[in-house]
């Protein structure tokens, strides 16, 4: 084999195996990339249906104090009727006194039979605007809890195949801190999810539910953990088998360089 022949052979097979290490590094990173947006959508969605659920929790309470209310007054209740009612602990209380001692799986339960699609099928637009100004003055510390929201978010992503640690808080829109927040929250802009929670009808709201993952790459990394390991295993043996060659190569070349000296001699 003539050297120009050898040193092309060698070219080749080197620029084969750094393709085949380079199309395996670009597709480890497009799959990261990919889980990475599949992470960032899953949680969004759970985020989205966890808001939506507080909401239903809370709009459930009140059109249920709204029914009875109408029951017995025999008219369209109004803002006054409402004065002595505020929310604590993310349920309806009058004077300090709890009005609906039910717990948040029977709540839950009232919203999958439909019973709050059938109370706001019943009410107008006037009764929502209600609604949303008897809240709008009640405080966020007030209208939910650190434990119920813990018990949603864990259970929601849980489902989703999130299966990772979270931290969560709400913040006001300006970004100012609200006393709902879990104890190790730490506001990552890489590794949090933001929501706006208790929007209006207009779509509007003054807060915004933030969940933080500070353990996302190790997540995202270990579900490529089983193929990577094969490609790497794959990818050492064509190494392996590329050096073992070329040594052979060069083996054989020497062998013939002494085979034509010895002639030539």
């Amino acid at each position: 084999m003539s050297k120009t022949r050898f040193r092309l052979l060698v070219f080749f097979m080197s620029l084969s195996l750094i393709g085949i290490i380079l199309v395996q590094l670009y597709w480890m990173n497009s799959t990261l990339k990919g889980n990475s947006e599949q992470f960032k959508f899953n949680a969004q969605q759970v985020l989205s249906r966890v808001t939506g659920q507080l909401k239903q929790l809370e709009k459930l309470q009140f059109f249920d104090l709204y029914s009875n209310i109408k029951e017995q007054e025999g008219r369209r209740p109004v803002a006054e009727d409402f004065k002595n009612y505020t929310f604590k602990n993310g349920k309806l209380v009058l004077n300090g006194t709890t009005v609906n001692n039910n717990d948040i799986k029977f709540i839950e339960s009232q919203i999958n039979s439909g019973e709050l699609a059938r109370m706001s099928a019943e009410t107008r637009m006037h009764d929502q605007l209600l609604y949303e100004a008897f809240t709008e003055k009640i405080p966020i510390e007030n209208r939910i809890t650190v434990d119920i929201l813990k018990q949603k978010l864990g259970s929601d992503l849980k489902q989703t195949g999130v299966d990772t640690d979270f931290e969560f808080a709400i913040y006001q829109m300006n970004d100012k801190p609200t006393a709902i927040k879990s104890k190790n929250f730490r506001w990552d802009e890489e590794f949090t999810e933001s929501h706006p929670i208790f929007e209006n009808m207009e779509g509007r709201t003054k807060y915004r539910l933030l969940v933080s993952f500070p353990k996302k790459e190790q997540y995202l990394f270990q579900s490529l953990v089983g193929i990577t390991s094969l490609s790497i295993v794959f990818t050492l043996i064509i190494i392996i088998a590329y050096l073992s060659a070329i040594n052979q190569l060069i083996k054989q070349k020497q062998i013939s360089e002494i085979k034509t000296d010895f002639i030539n001699n």
